[in-house]
């Protein structure tokens, strides 16, 4: 005890000793020492009163005085109020339902967004006379708003995260008169790392890491970051294409630039199957329990074949047991990676042993579908494919489990995969730098990143009818989905630039984008919750 006591008092101490420098050190005080009056003196008393009623007086003056508001509030036509769906649309004075208006609840609702963005809109009704109105516990003001349209530029009063919107006090002639807000979602705004506080000393790093790839033969790359609804950095590196086809490397040629799409590859099963499937999902259209047979026809499970797969370990259960599972897999099942499938069918491959799941040039593919489009690989190949375990024991990435997602999702809303996209997603963000076999919609090979060189014989090992041997540029690399899926498929084929997809990967955090509305919380919550012990959710 006698020890605390002493360095309590020790830090005493040194707390008077830092006060005591500060006072000698401030500015003026040297030279304001001179005239300073003896103390005790009558004329340092009268001062001192004198100064002290002086500052009293004035922050009296101050509290009294109420403070002006942000006078944010802008009056705006009807129709230029956008149209769409929102975050939120909310009538106040019981915008939680309930008649009594001085419920808490029914004055205040919290919606997400970030600082620096973001426009409410307000409907003020025709028997208003005037109302109250918060943002984050800051007042704004709503002095002489008559009925009729309004926005408010909320930029300078959003914070990140929840922004909590209080309107009250509404005064009206009618007690049903309203005043009805609109919430858009964030959206992604230009920015630099400071905006957000983020250390650029690791993304100088990061540079030199790329850089140096670069110089030692890496083609070419893009990096993106997005941070609290800002694109804080964008930059590319490298050429559109590296090397000769005969792997030599090219000292000239052009640049990659932020613009450059590339081929996502498997990226396209969370950007395109996953983000369509959640989309259908939250309106009801589709759901996880839906079995893939009911929605693609019978002949998804007759027209299984049998194949006594090696791993089965001379367990096999029979077709009419394989038949039995394929007709319970669920959409749930597929997205999860366990609807029992092999990671691939080689439909495209001549020569593969599907027995061992290995490359072969002696055996005979007995699954291989010849001069193919979606719907021939569908009915000759994912029809006939057996299953290689019981749905939901285990979990096997497979391409074929994302191939039929795609063929559910063009089946139930009648249109391709990337028309539906494009309408539902990217045409509503302003992504322009996203699209499915891009040669076919507009863009040009030089728009696109070279993904490989002699196309997928991987240096001339692998062979079969109809295989690309030239430099693959604009054109989807796999080869499920280029020979198999008309280079449109749920599991590989989408090209993106790294900024668009950045802002595709944002909608995940917010569900929407401006006045777009694709999915709910609960539904992002759903698909991003993880399973409980191993077990199957």
């Amino acid at each position: 005890m006698k020890r605390k006591l002493l360095a309590f008092l020790k830090i005493l101490c040194l707390a008077a000793l830092v006060l005591s420098l500060f006072t000698a050190c401030s500015p003026g005080r040297e030279k304001d020492a001179a005239n300073e009056p003896e103390k005790g003196s009558s004329q340092e008393t009268e001062t001192a009163t004198s100064q002290e009623n002086e500052k009293t007086a004035s922050q009296d003056a101050e509290n009294a005085a109420p403070k002006e508001p942000e006078k944010l509030v802008t009056l705006i036509s009807a129709s230029e109020i956008p149209a769409g769906e929102w975050q939120a649309v909310r009538s106040f004075p019981d915008q939680n339902g309930y008649v009594d208006d001085t419920l808490a609840m029914n004055s205040m609702y919290s919606f997400e967004g970030y600082s620096g963005q973001g426009t409410l809109y307000f409907e003020v009704g025709q028997a208003v006379e005037g109302f109250d109105l918060f943002l984050n516990n800051r007042r704004v003001d709503t002095a002489g708003i008559a009925p009729g349209v309004y926005s408010l530029d909320i930029s300078e009063l959003a914070v990140n995260g929840s922004n909590t919107l209080q309107l009250s006090n509404i005064r009206a002639a009618d007690p049903s008169a309203k005043v009805t807000v609109r919430i858009p979602y964030p959206v992604v705004i230009e920015g630099n790392p400071a905006d957000v506080g983020l250390d650029e000393a690791p993304l100088r790093l990061i540079e030199k890491i790329i850089s140096a790839d670069i110089a030692n033969g890496f083609s070419s790359a893009q990096l993106a970051v997005v941070k609290d609804g800002r694109l804080v950095y964008s930059n590319a590196w490298g050429k559109l294409n590296s090397y000769t086809p005969d792997g030599e490397r090219l000292e000239g040629g052009a640049e990659v630039s932020t613009d450059t799409m590339y081929d996502l590859a498997s990226n396209t099963k969370m950007y395109a199957a996953v983000y369509a499937f959640q989309y259908l999902f939250d309106r009801g259209v589709l759901s996880l329990s839906d079995r893939a047979v009911d929605i693609l026809g019978e002949e998804f499970v007759e027209d299984t074949i049998a194949i006594e797969f090696a791993s089965f370990g001379g367990a096999y259960p029979g077709l009419e047991k394989i038949k039995e599972w394929k007709a319970r897999i669920t959409l749930k099942d597929l997205l999860m990676h366990q609807a029992g499938f092999p990671d691939s069918g080689h439909y495209h491959n001549e020569y593969f042993d599907t027995v061992s799941q290995s490359l072969s040039t002696e055996v005979k593919n007995v699954l291989y579908v010849a001069d193919a489009d979606k719907e021939k690989t569908f009915r000759e190949g994912i029809c006939r494919t057996p299953l290689m375990y019981e749905p939901g024991t285990k979990t096997r990435y497979s391409d074929i489990d994302y191939m039929i997602l795609g063929l559910v999702i063009e089946k139930v809303t009648g249109t391709d995969l990337d028309s539906f996209l494009r309408e539902t997603y990217w045409q509503p963000m302003g992504l322009e730098r996203v699209s499915y076999a891009p040669l076919e919609h507009g863009y040009a090979k030089e728009d696109c990143a070279a993904t490989e060189l002699r196309g997928n014989t991987r240096d001339g090992l692998i062979d079969f009818p109809g295989v690309r041997t030239e430099t693959i540029q604009g054109e989807v690399h796999d080869e499920e989905s280029y020979y198999m899926m008309e280079g449109m498929s749920g599991h590989a084929g989408l090209f993106a630039s790294a900024p668009d997809l950045a802002r595709l990967a944002f909608v995940m955090l917010s569900g929407g984008y401006g006045n777009e509305r694709f999915f709910s919380k609960n539904t992002r919550d759903l698909f991003t919750s993880t399973q409980a012990g191993g077990a199957y959710n």
